[in-house]
């Protein structure tokens, strides 16, 4: 799951993505983890959590 910080412009709540396994998921099917050009271009602060074993 990666969290990301909101940037100037964006959407003022960021935005949060689950892998899947196979890909990037959030209220769509996105192909990486950003979720559009805004947060692939600036990568504002952000954490990718992974689940333990």
């Amino acid at each position: 799951m990666a969290v990301i910080q909101p940037y100037p412009g964006g959407n003022e709540s960021g935005h949060i993505a689950a892998y899947d396994g196979k890909q990037w998921i959030s209220d769509f099917k996105q192909r990486d983890m950003w979720g559009g050009h805004g947060y692939r271009t600036r990568q504002p602060p952000h954490v990718v959590y992974r689940r333990g074993n």
